[in-house]
């Protein structure tokens, strides 16, 4: 993967989203206008007599909204083949979304399809936390994601602005009323 480029805002940078949806082909209606997705399409046979089926997931080469096709009668415009290009836009020093723009081979639709939150605390942080958590008997890997992400990076911002004890306190109470408001 190439390294992403730097942007102030994803505007601009596609022509279209994928959609994370799977319709069934089968499943087609009359239409007098077409409505366009870039989505995944699957087809399905009917019950066999010992219940089992067949199931085929019409893919190009993995992922999602990899086929554009009319959302209502199903007509198939474009089975993409992306030229991808990853842009990075930073939300502050500890997070940052990520934008995955392919551009089709076929049609030279530009499509968003693909994309991530992501957050990079500092050590510090991660240590106070796992300090914290030590201290009062926890253990953090039984706590949902917010425990790995949000809080490590409020931590971090707090260690920024030399306010260790706050942040000692915030993880404190994080593990009793949650990490609500971060």
């Amino acid at each position: 993967m190439s390294t992403p480029i730097k942007v102030e805002t994803f505007e601009g940078l596609y022509d279209e989203e994928a959609k994370a949806e799977l319709h069934d082909i089968s499943n087609r209606k009359r239409c007098w206008r077409h409505e366009f997705i870039n989505a995944s399409l699957k087809w399905e046979s009917r019950k066999l007599d010992n219940g089992s089926y067949y199931l085929i997931d019409i893919k190009n080469k993995g992922g999602y909204g990899e086929i554009r096709f009319c959302r209502h009668c199903k007509l198939i415009d474009c089975i993409h083949d992306w030229d991808n290009v990853t842009y990075r836009k930073d939300l502050g020093p500890y997070v940052y979304e990520t934008c995955v723009v392919g551009t089709c081979k076929i049609c030279n639709r530009r499509v968003s399809h693909g994309g991530s939150k992501n957050f990079i605390p500092t050590s510090q942080a991660l240590d106070l936390i796992s300090e914290e958590a030590t201290k009062i008997g926890r253990n953090i890997s039984t706590f949902p994601s917010g425990w790995h992400l949000e809080l490590p990076v409020a931590v971090s911002r707090m260690l920024d602005n030399n306010q260790e004890e706050q942040s000692r306190q915030l993880v404190r109470s994080s593990f009793v009323h949650g990490i609500h408001g971060l």
